[in-house]
């Protein structure tokens, strides 16, 4: 009797930069600020001072993004999820230690 497994793992990868092409995630801050990009089920922790662009690739399901002011400013924080380097969603604010959490399903961009 022949056994065969196979195991198929696609490998997600959420790093700093984003060229405009794919899944991406950009934060624009003059705060310092923390959270977390999820692409499916990896998470990744990032924290910034200022603005940062992340690009998101071997995500399969869904991109999101949880977004926390480190301070109690009233300076904007706005998140966008792009896709191809348009603006698929996006949510800001300006409130004292303000939080922003999108969530993106790809089925609806197929």
């Amino acid at each position: 009797m022949l056994l065969t497994i196979t195991v198929s793992a696609t490998i997600i990868d959420i790093s700093k930069g984003y060229n405009g092409s794919g899944w991406g995630v950009s934060v624009y801050s003059q705060d310092k600020w923390s959270g977390s990009i999820t692409g499916d089920a990896n998470v990744t922790k990032w924290e910034g001072d200022g603005d940062a662009n992340y690009s998101v690739t071997g995500a399969e399901m869904s991109l999101s993004a949880n977004i926390k002011k480190a301070t109690n400013s009233t300076n904007l924080l706005r998140v966008d999820i792009l896709k191809d380097g348009k603006v698929v969603d996006s949510s800001k604010t300006n409130t004292s230690y303000g939080v922003i959490l999108l969530r993106v399903p790809f089925s609806n961009y197929e």
